[in-house]
């Protein structure tokens, strides 16, 4: 009877065996299986398992074999082979096909996700599912503090599936605040949410909000900076104080923000990059509350007050700030709102009538600068491309109002953007001063606060130019004040 084996090195074994009698009775053959996919698959022969792709198969009887390939997850692959004494067969390169299939999913927002296919968990996102079984699947996508998005996905097992690009949906957040005063009101980047009950009240909110600021007329204003999450709750204690010697017929109109008196030191120290000889350091005391446009005038605002727009940046939006208006025409716009909220008018001509007008004004160059500082002495309130448009970040172009950062005290783009005229004509620094309303003579206006159009060095709190009053340039606009009682 002849029988095939299995070696490692043919050579190695005896084509063949003899009796006594000089009859043939052994014959054996081997079986080497070399790159397979999977690397290593399980051998049978004959139905019956005689080992692994890792090692040679010897043993093998010479004559016709059922060779059979098996793997987890793979088809199994079957062969017919005529196993020869004393030769060793091979089988090279099989392929085995997959009956498993894959998946990757690939997030835009949040970057990591739970994945849920028909109920089951799966993992997380960040890499590739291996071994589900193949056909049409509902693939849910879930993370803390945004919305369950469901795919549905057909998965198959001769090639990878692939879902890309998926952004879930950021749940609100949430803001309570508890004030101590009843009827307080309570804005959210300039937004008003309500007002204060006397107790703790919760607004929903964009999870991108920035500020909260909580207001009373007679009560000095409050704004703090918000640390909200999709989904979740920052909270706030408020207590609203009195302000100094006023008793409460006043506060400001919804997107200004109300400045309390004070005492700062005025321009820039030697030294500070940009600084030039005009900036001269000197104590400056603001003895009376007024309250500052939160941005500056935009070509909306300008639009239904005059009925045109001579902006030269018009594709840039309603919200982007009115540019290319003259000194002349920032007070004419102005007046023309104080008559049309029946205020008094600032303005005789050109003629200031003083800081007891209780109408719409351009700012002191002091009162802008206090604001602009908000209680900081650096060169700018903030990181520069955090809070202000500039040439090196601008793009040759203003830009909407409330895309930078505020100050401290809610004021956006009081650096950069556009430069914003004040009320004060040219005049050189002196000592310590309360309330200054610069020179009575000359034939130019100061100009605040840097712009698209100029390098960082004029990015500052402290940055002086001045222009004629009756020429207008597509970088220079402004924001109102209003004097306080």
């Amino acid at each position: 009877m002849v029988v095939g084996m299995l070696i490692v090195s043919w050579s190695a074994f005896p084509a063949r065996a003899v009796t006594q009698a000089g009859q043939v009775i052994v014959g054996l053959s081997a079986l080497d299986v070399f790159g397979t996919t999977p690397e290593v698959v399980s051998v049978w022969i004959d139905g019956q398992e005689a080992g692994d792709s890792s090692n040679q198969i010897d043993g093998i009887s010479a004559g016709r074999h059922e060779v059979t390939l098996k793997a987890t997850g793979y088809a199994d692959y079957k062969a017919t082979l005529t196993f020869e004494a004393g030769v060793p067969a091979v089988l090279r390169d099989i392929r085995l096909r997959s009956t498993t299939a894959t998946l990757e999913v690939k997030m835009v927002e949040p970057s990591v996700a739970e994945i849920v296919i028909d109920g089951q968990p799966q993992g997380r996102t960040g890499g590739v599912l291996s071994g589900l079984a193949p056909g049409r699947r509902q693939v849910l996508l879930r993370a803390e503090g945004y919305r369950d998005r469901v795919e549905e996905t057909v998965l198959r097992a001769d090639r990878p599936s692939l879902i890309s690009g998926v952004r879930l949906a950021a749940l609100p957040a949430h803001l309570s605040v508890t004030v101590n005063i009843m009827g307080a009101e309570m804005l959210v980047d300039g937004r008003r949410v309500g007002r204060s009950s006397g107790g703790t009240d919760v607004f929903e909110v964009a999870p991108t909000a920035e500020r909260l600021e909580v207001r009373r007329d007679g009560y000095v204003a409050r704004s703090e900076r918000l640390a909200l999450r999709p989904g979740g709750t920052d909270a706030f204690e408020i207590e609203l104080r009195r302000g100094k010697g006023r008793e409460g017929s006043f506060f400001c109109s919804d997107g200004y923000v109300l400045i309390e008196p004070g005492s700062f030191k005025m321009g820039s120290p030697t030294g500070e990059e940009g600084q030039n000889d005009i900036e001269s350091q000197h104590r400056v005391t603001i003895t009376r509350a007024y309250c500052m446009k939160a941005t500056e005038v935009t070509q909306r605002e300008w639009q239904s007050i005059t009925g045109s727009n001579p902006s030269a940046f018009k594709s840039c939006g309603a919200n982007c700030p009115v540019e290319q208006v003259s000194w002349n025409d920032a007070v004419g716009y102005a007046n023309a709102l104080s008559r049309r909220e029946g205020v008094p008018e600032c303005y005789a001509g050109s003629t200031f009538t003083g800081l007891g007008c209780r109408g719409y004004r351009l700012p002191t160059e002091a009162e802008w600068e206090f604001a602009a500082r908000a209680g900081t002495t650096g060169a700018t309130y903030g990181h520069l491309d955090s809070v202000a448009w500039y040439d090196e970040n601008a793009g040759g172009s203003t830009h909407v109002v409330r895309q930078k950062q505020p100050n401290a005290w809610g004021l956006y783009d009081m650096i950069g953007n556009v430069w914003e005229w004040t009320g004060d004509r040219y005049g050189e620094y002196s000592g310590a001063v309360t309330d200054p309303t610069g020179p009575a003579g000359g034939f130019t206006r100061m100009l605040r606060g840097g712009s698209w159009h100029n390098p960082k060095r004029f990015a500052r709190a402290a940055s002086r130019l001045y222009g004629p009053v009756a020429t207008p340039y597509n970088y220079i606009g402004f924001r109102l004040v209003r004097t306080a009682p």
